[in-house]
């Protein structure tokens, strides 16, 4: 039985010790058993897995040696066809063959051929006999039956039996499906009668050499050999195997009933779902439940599922061949073929559980009586310890060595305590005169009051501060004193103070004895004094913070024209840990950046985002979202759709602080218009694009070069005209590829750019080819210099005029260089 006690409840120690013990026992023995019986479940579940694989498996494999017989038997006619062995024009050799592959192979229900002529000839085993049937193409469609026992009285019955049936067999499904796909197939299961049962069959065409159809083999099997190994396989007498196709149709199964029915007068298949055996039913019922739709199952699956709350373990494998078969394996066996040793296991481990705990509570009462005696004995002397009985001492014999020590200790303990209670007492009257001096000396004005508002103590801070004589004061009450501005307001203050018993820098305004209002932080607590409730209070003049305050907020109100007048957007928005915000303020410079104005912005906090497009608007809330809890500065640019309609290009610069009182981030957004900026910035970009265009098409050649002459860049014109190609020539100084003398002249000349003597040059010289030949070329440099007139980087255009036969000049010569409106010639 267990005890539950009354939280804070009082017991005896005797009650309290088997109450503990008891509990103690009852757990362990309990979560003993709950082990216990969670290993033996776990247990369960892991034969029931490793139980039900390894039918699965085994079914499998049988399955496998089951389907293997039609197609290996219609491989082995056409194998004989195609080698000659077997004549498809005559009929007669071809009964032979299959009398005697229906006399081989007695499982297997008939063997037909149709040739493409519409002759048939087919074996089929009829009670243990195999009958042949035989329509020729000069029989008027008419067939005969032989039966046979061997092969002396099947040449004697070929001519006796005839059939009055007229056959269409070039119609059949199975025949029409092999010639469509050209391919060995099985065929969809049919039901012949009720007596036969149903059946499946294997169909391959037959090609001659020029792929010629000669004819269609057609190898059934009656389904009902595949129920009866299905029900050989000895598992468990609950338990059941059955195979279903996609559709839910069954295939077979290990129970007793038929995988077909006689549905509104017709004979036709039934679904698993629909199965008179229960258990296949529910089974299949639970598989669509699961899946929706049974195509959904592409991979072995271990399930389970209730029936009447018992659980049943099921395992669903893909059966699939290369010849179109898709079938379902399915194997359930329920919990209660595994549970009956756990069981018998679980009711013993209940009796010795049972057992072990009424021994073990009857040797815990033995135990704390035999305990509880000298701590009855320790509990009376403690009782009178706590009412000042000190001449009491315990018996310090006892049978139990640390009950012994704890009486002696005890008996310490009460000669301690006495001295304390003495050191006490003048511990709390030099306590009381510390807390005299220190409501005395208190720089802040201090009072001590009963609830209903008579002073019984002030201190000189208070007469100082609100002008009144001691006199005055002591032993009225507020209501004369009249020290409180508001009467109000004390009853809101006594209110929560009876309520908290504590209310702590509580901004109040008080007036002096001459009416002057002082305000301050007050504070007071409920003490009990003497026996008698009481309210001490002390309070801390503010009025100079509270002047400076009003300070502040005409600054702030200044700041605020100051921001108005700015031609700059500013903002300033909560964020909430829910993830909703609100705006805070907005200047009146927005109304010049976006066309709205504050009030606009303020009316509807949806407006803002609503005119920026959709894909600078994610970037910016993920900048936002990534920064603003780090307390980082960033800035975005984004795009923003004007009142007037117009796309503007906007800079926001954005800062965040958290504030703890509102318990949310306060984000500040200044924004400012840069389209202007964005359009030169475009400008820049297409003039770029231009200078890179002209550089790369150009017939003429022209290349960059750094201040010490290393080419930097070089367009294909140059390349092809020094023969060099573009990663040869840019590892290379220009005076490799120049003629020395040459190269000297064209260093004077571009030490003059350097210094500004002149903005450019155009001089005629020679440069080495590739393959060593020398050319000569007109070039003409600039150079290249940055906003504060630093040079970057030279620019020459370089015109091939080797063939040129009018400009037979010197060695070396110059051109005009035009420097500062003026022209000069230089030469050597």
């Amino acid at each position: 039985m267990l005890f539950v006690l009354p939280p804070f409840a009082s017991v005896p120690f005797t009650d309290g010790a088997n109450y503990s013990i008891l509990l103690e026992i009852i757990v362990v023995v309990g979560l003993t058993g709950y082990l216990s019986f969670r290993n033996g479940q776990q247990s369960v579940n892991k034969i029931a897995r490793q139980f039900i694989q390894e039918v699965s498996n085994r079914t499998h494999e049988q399955l496998d040696d089951y389907l293997q017989v039609p197609p290996q038997i219609a491989f082995m006619i056409a194998d004989a066809v195609e080698l000659g062995m077997l004549n498809l024009s005559n009929l007669h050799d071809i009964e032979r063959y299959f009398w005697k592959q229906q006399e081989r192979y007695p499982e297997i229900n008939s063997i037909a051929l149709v040739s493409s002529t519409g002759e048939f000839v087919g074996a089929q085993r009829v009670a243990n006999q195999a009958v042949i049937e035989v329509l020729e193409e000069n029989q008027s469609r008419q067939p005969h039956h032989d039966k046979t026992d061997n092969i002396s009285n099947f040449i004697r019955a070929q001519t006796n039996l005839r059939a009055p049936t007229t056959y269409e067999l070039t119609t059949t499904t199975w025949y029409t499906n092999a010639v469509q796909t050209g391919k060995p197939a099985w065929n969809v299961i049919e039901v012949r009668s009720q007596d036969e049962g149903s059946g499946i069959s294997f169909s391959k065409p037959i090609y001659d050499p020029h792929q010629k159809l000669m004819g269609v083999l057609s190898i059934e099997d009656n389904l009902s050999r595949m129920h009866h190994f299905l029900s050989q396989i000895n598992f468990s007498s609950t338990g059941r195997i059955f195979i279903i196709e996609r559709s839910g149709l069954m295939v077979a199964s290990s129970s007793d009933q038929p995988s077909y029915g006689v549905i509104q007068g017709n004979i036709q298949r039934l679904k698993a779902s629909r199965s008179d055996d229960r258990l296949i039913a529910e089974t299949a019922q639970y598989l669509l439940s699961e899946f929706g739709d049974l195509s959904d199952i592409k991979t072995e699956q271990q399930l389970q599922f209730d029936i009447e709350n018992e659980r049943q373990f099921v395992q669903v494998t893909p059966y699939a061949d290369s010849f179109g078969l898709d079938w379902l394996l399915v194997v359930v066996i329920p919990q209660s073929s595994f549970m009956a040793e756990i069981r018998y296991n679980n009711r013993t481990t209940v009796l010795l559980c049972a057992g072990a705990l009424l021994g073990a509570i009857a040797l815990s009462w033995l135990t704390t009586q035999w305990i509880a005696k000298p701590i009855l004995r320790l509990n009376r002397a403690s009782r009178n310890l706590a009412i000042g009985k000190w001449d009491y001492p315990i018996e310090e014999d006892s049978p139990i060595a640390e009950l012994e020590v704890l009486a002696r200790s005890f008996n310490q303990m009460a000669e301690y305590l006495q001295e304390s209670f003495d050191q006490v007492k003048t511990a709390l009257q030099e306590s009381e005169e510390k807390f005299t001096k220190f409501f005395h000396a208190s720089p802040d004005p201090m009072e001590i009051t009963t609830l209903d508002g008579r002073f019984l103590e002030v201190n000189d801070s208070f007469l100082k501060l609100f002008g009144y004589t001691k006199e005055e004061v002591i032993g009225r009450k507020q209501a004369e004193v009249k020290i409180w501005a508001s009467p109000v307001a004390r009853s809101a203050h006594i209110q929560l103070l009876q309520a908290k018993k504590q209310v702590l820098n509580q901004e109040q305004t008080f007036q002096t004895k001459t009416g002057k209002q002082v305000t301050t932080l007050f504070s007071s607590e409920i003490l009990e004094i003497q026996g008698q409730s009481c309210v001490i209070g002390i309070a801390k003049d503010i009025s100079d913070r509270k002047r400076l305050e009003l300070a502040l907020q005409h600054s702030e109100a200044q700041l605020k024209n100051v921001l108005n007048s700015a031609i700059a957007s500013v903002t300033s928005a909560r964020i909430f840990p829910n993830g909703d915000w609100e705006y805070e303020y907005w200047s009146d410079g927005c109304e010049a950046i976006f066309g709205y104005t504050s009030q606009e912005f303020m009316a509807d906090k949806t407006l803002w985002y609503s005119r920026i497009p959709p894909d600078d608007l994610t970037r910016m809330w993920m900048a936002l979202l990534k920064n603003f809890k780090n307390r980082q500065t960033f800035s975005e640019k984004y795009r923003f759709r004007h009142k007037d309609n117009s796309l503007r290009w906007i800079s926001g610069y954005v800062t965040s602080r958290r504030d703890e009182a509102l318990d949310c981030w306060i984000v500040t957004a200044v924004d400012v218009d840069i389209t202007e900026y964005k359009q030169a910035e475009e400008a820049l970009r297409q003039s770029e694009e231009c200078f890179r265009g002209a550089f790369a098409t150009s017939a003429v050649g022209m290349n960059i070069a750094s201040l010490d002459g290393r080419f930097l860049q070089v367009n294909p014109a140059f390349c092809r005209m020094l023969g060099y190609s573009e990663s040869e020539i840019l590892g290379m100084k220009l005076d490799q590829v120049s003629y020395p003398d040459d190269a000297r002249l064209d260093w004077s000349y571009t030490e003059q750019l350097l210094t500004g003597e002149i903005p450019c040059y155009h001089l005629k010289k020679r440069y080495f080819h590739k393959d060593g030949h020398i050319l000569w070329a007109l070039i003409s440099v600039s150079l290249v210099r940055d906003s504060h007139q630093n040079p970057l980087y030279f620019i020459a255009h370089v015109q091939d005029i080797t063939n040129r036969t009018n400009l037979f000049l010197p060695s070396c010569s110059t051109l005009p260089v035009k420097a500062s409106g003026e022209s000069k010639v230089r030469s050597t």
